[in-house]
């Protein structure tokens, strides 16, 4: 039982840890990987720009609907392949400063992982309004 407890602690971020906030709807750059298939995971196709994904954040608990929008928009991500892109989210996110990486899914499959790029963490520090701290930000 003592385990037990310690295993729920455990899942919960950190009370001091920093977590960065994000805004709906605005395009934030990320580089993101895309899996082929394999029996749990991936895509036998590609994904096109503007591509409605679930996301799961570092510091968000549910998975979050967002658009894949490709620097081509005539282009295509292909499995197997890591692209740069730009992912607009239909909720504000929230990501841990640590760990600045996401999950992709399609239909609940794990499709993918992805990575904040460092031009969209220079905007959380740098851009005001652009994204703010969630230690700072209100509840």
């Amino acid at each position: 039982m003592l385990i037990f407890g310690a295993s729920a602690l455990a899942a919960d971020p950190p009370a001091d840890a920093e977590l960065f906030q994000f805004p709906a709807d605005r395009n934030v750059a990320v580089n993101l990987q895309l899996w082929p298939l394999g029996l749990k995971s991936g895509r036998d196709a590609p994904v096109f720009h503007n591509f409605m994904a679930q996301l799961r954040f570092s510091g968000e608990p549910e998975v979050l609907t967002c658009a894949l929008r490709l620097y081509d928009p005539e282009g295509q991500l292909n499995p197997g392949e890591t692209q740069d892109l730009a992912i607009r989210c239909l909720q504000p996110f929230r990501v841990k400063a640590k760990q600045p990486d996401f999950q992709v899914f399609a239909a609940g499959r794990p499709i993918g992982k992805g990575q904040l790029r460092s031009a969209a963490l220079a905007q959380v520090m740098g851009e005001p309004g652009a994204a703010t701290s969630a230690a700072s930000a209100p509840p």
